[in-house]
């Protein structure tokens, strides 16, 4: 659009892994429980880096610089957490009239389930040139949380009161599963890496919700990069040029 428009060399498109507030909703206000640290930047294309971190540190300085979107689409965050504390338990969650807490009643499967997935996110990142971290190195730096897993840091922290109601987990797992997951194994695909732990999640948990998320997930194509190899899709993001 912008290309059509004329102006794509005007204008740097900026994006962060995830977003600086740990927050929710209460009644017509929103409850901020606390600011995340450690927030990765990066912009389109990754070349590109104009004055963004300037203007965005001005309000929030615990941003830092990554080399492109690859970067902020493979880094950790709500991946590597929705899906695998959700699939261990999913039918009690989505079948309970009351909201849950989440993140309060993490078991120890749905940790193992969360570095299970973790091996496989760095794996596909690094074939495209990204360097990232594993959720639990993540919470640590990003909420200060500690504990041997995700399970123990997550119990014994902010998250673990937060009462989070079906109809929302079920909207958090599609974000995950449609918007990263489906062109993750994709991804993972085309670099020549297997990826049958999220395969797995988006086969089950696709089941669980009754939507098949291989034909409403966003695809390569949706992406741009539909026929680009894995140095050419890493040219693409890094210049804005195919």
């Amino acid at each position: 659009m912008l290309r059509k428009r004329g102006v794509f060399d005007k204008i740097t498109l900026g994006e962060a892994h995830i977003m600086p507030y740990l927050s929710d909703k209460k009644g017509y206000t929103a409850h901020i429980f606390n600011v995340k640290q450690d927030l990765k930047l990066a912009t389109f294309p990754g070349d590109r880096k104009s004055k963004l971190l300037e203007i965005a540190k001005l309000t929030y300085p615990q941003y830092r610089m990554v080399p492109n979107v690859l970067w902020t689409n493979f880094g950790s965050g709500n991946p590597s957490v929705h899906c695998p504390i959700a699939l261990p338990m999913a039918g009690l969650m989505l079948e309970r009239n009351e909201a849950t807490k989440f993140y309060g009643e993490v078991t120890a499967c749905a940790a193992r389930l969360s570095e299970a997935f973790d091996r496989e996110r760095k794996a596909v990142a690094k074939a495209y040139g990204c360097v990232v971290e594993g959720e639990l190195e993540s919470v640590k730096k990003e909420y200060g949380y500690t504990g041997k897993d995700i399970a123990e840091a997550y119990r014994n922290s902010i998250h673990a009161e937060r009462l989070i109601p079906k109809e929302r987990i079920k909207v958090i797992l599609e974000e995950d599963l449609k918007f990263l997951y489906v062109p993750f194994v994709e991804l993972g695909k085309l670099a020549g890496i297997p990826t049958p732990v999220t395969s797995g999640m988006v086969d089950v948990l696709g089941t669980i919700l009754n939507v098949n998320y291989w034909e409403t997930g966003v695809t390569l194509e949706d992406l741009g990069f539909a026929g680009l190899k894995v140095d050419q899709i890493v040219e693409y993001v890094n210049t804005g040029m195919k």
